[in-house]
């Protein structure tokens, strides 16, 4: 049996405010290396949630957490980056785990375990790079 395939998300939130879509993009995500699976099961007890949120930690310093029967979101607390299974994002679309990982990353930032910067994104503010222009694109074409 093959082993799943992970994937790199970037977390993104897509707000449909006023007449023009606003795309909100987290750079520079710092996750806390004191993390762990009794640390994230208060931080699931103290959050008020209308249905329940798992979070197993894996011995290679991976946090799995899912929320509820939305879309599972994995994060990989040594190199700070935030992956899903790529099944998982043909089930539920980029869209959606885009979302569920901003959500999860202001969670954590509101008790201390996470740093990122939220940069707005519009058509003046592109990347620096081609790979961060190309990440913009696909921003771009999903809200459309």
């Amino acid at each position: 049996m093959s082993k799943p395939i992970t994937v790199r998300v970037l977390p993104v939130e897509y707000q449909r405010t006023n007449r023009y879509p606003r795309i909100v993009v987290y750079k520079n995500v710092k996750l806390s290396k004191h993390l762990s699976q009794g640390v994230f099961d208060k931080l699931i007890e103290q959050t008020r949630m209308k249905e329940k949120a798992r979070a197993v930690f894996n011995p290679d310093n991976y946090i799995i957490y899912q929320y509820g029967i939305k879309p599972m979101i994995i994060l990989d607390l040594e190199g700070n980056q935030v992956l899903t299974y790529e099944t998982v994002i043909r089930h539920y679309g980029l869209r959606k785990v885009q979302q569920q990982a901003t959500i999860l990353l202001r969670l954590l930032k509101k008790y201390g375990y996470a740093r990122f910067k939220r940069v707005v994104l519009s058509s003046y503010r592109m990347g620096k790079n081609l790979r961060e222009n190309i990440e913009v694109f696909e921003c771009i074409i999903n809200i459309l």
